[in-house]
């Protein structure tokens, strides 16, 4: 990962005034920990702390202008009350001094919104020696925040920043950049695939079908909305406590309920192929909390199809502009190839 800002003495002194700890610059250190905040752990003479300084669309190719403070809020609000819950648990930002969980900080250059969190051993789904945990039991999770999130006064006044047209405006980002600069084609090279023109004719004819389906759904389809995560992944999951803990909400927002059930159901069940075994079982853990209503099941493919049009627009873009040290793209464009064709209709 690159940290886009680096945590110097400057930066330090405002966290130890707002937080009222006694942070050790000497003890700082940068995390990789993805690809669109900078992250580091923070540590006091006894205690280490997981600051993320989030970066807008200035700073990081997978920056967001998400309104994070209400965000972080959401974060406070679920955290705060995951403990009652069997299968999630949700990490709570800490408080600064006044009380928000969120602070500010001058760089010298711009004003940044910071986050400080407790400690927890990356421990992810996939990591050796996790067991234990079944398709149904991310499920159940996701089910419990979602149901928290509807608990929340206002989550659904939060834009889902996400959505198919700032997709589409991403990929209009991704196309210039294609053009003035080399690394997409590098990349696409090195691994023995055809240029860049071939993958951006494929992306902008996903994107022409996903805004005609999306067009119908918005205007014959009555699907449940709500806030959702909007990254469930497992790269964005822990296992902590014998729980499912899911991380870096800072993507939440006002969509379809199903929209978040899909990218977990395939990102759970197989990242690199369609497992409709998998996602069905996936849906049966989330349904044992919460329901998804006729129209929400029908629209499920064009959901999974959404995800992994979003993921590759998203990655390649990160490719064109930093070169090829991000997260593969070509595996969720060859998903939505499989998706487009249909693969999944009734299969629900």
């Amino acid at each position: 990962m690159t940290v886009y800002t680096p945590v110097t003495e400057h930066v330090l002194a405002q966290l130890r005034q707002q937080y009222q700890l006694p942070f050790v610059l000497e003890l700082v250190e940068g995390v990789e920990d993805g690809s669109s905040d900078s992250c580091h752990y923070l540590r006091t003479p006894t205690d280490t702390y997981f600051l993320k300084i989030h970066e807008d669309k200035s700073t990081s190719p997978h920056g967001s202008d998400a309104p994070f403070e209400r965000i972080l809020d959401l974060n406070r609000f679920v955290g705060e009350r995951s403990e009652r819950c069997e299968r999630l648990w949700m990490l709570t930002p800490h408080l600064t001094a006044g009380r928000v969980p969120y602070a500010h900080v001058n760089t010298g250059q711009a004003t940044k919104t910071a986050s400080l969190w407790p400690y927890v051993t990356p421990v992810h789904p996939d990591a050796p020696g996790v067991a234990g945990f079944s398709l149904q039991d991310y499920g159940e999770a996701l089910a419990e925040l979602h149901l928290l999130l509807k608990q929340h006064p206002t989550a659904c006044d939060i834009p889902f920043e996400r959505n198919l047209e700032t997709v589409q405006a991403t990929f209009a980002r991704l196309e210039e950049a294609s053009r003035r600069l080399p690394h997409l084609d590098d990349h696409l090279s090195a691994l023995g695939q055809p240029g860049s023109g071939a993958v951006l004719r494929s992306l902008r004819a996903h994107l022409q079908v996903l805004h005609g389906q999306w067009a119908h759904v918005h205007r014959d389809h009555q699907v449940t909305w709500g806030c959702i995560h909007g990254e469930i992944k497992p790269s964005n999951t822990l296992i902590h406590r014998g729980r499912v803990v899911f991380i870096d909400m800072c993507k939440a927002g006002y969509a379809p309920l199903v929209l978040d059930v899909a990218m977990g159901a395939q990102a759970f069940s197989n990242r690199h192929a369609v497992d409709s075994g998998g996602i069905q079982h996936f849906l049966e853990g989330y349904m044992t909390h919460a329901q998804l209503t006729r129209n929400d099941v029908q629209v499920l493919p064009l959901m999974l199809h959404t995800a992994q049009v979003r993921l590759a627009v998203y990655r390649a873009l990160a490719v064109a502009v930093s070169g090829p040290k991000v997260k593969d793209f070509l595996t969720p464009l060859a998903l939505a190839d499989t998706l487009a064709e249909g693969t999944l209709q009734g299969g629900w």
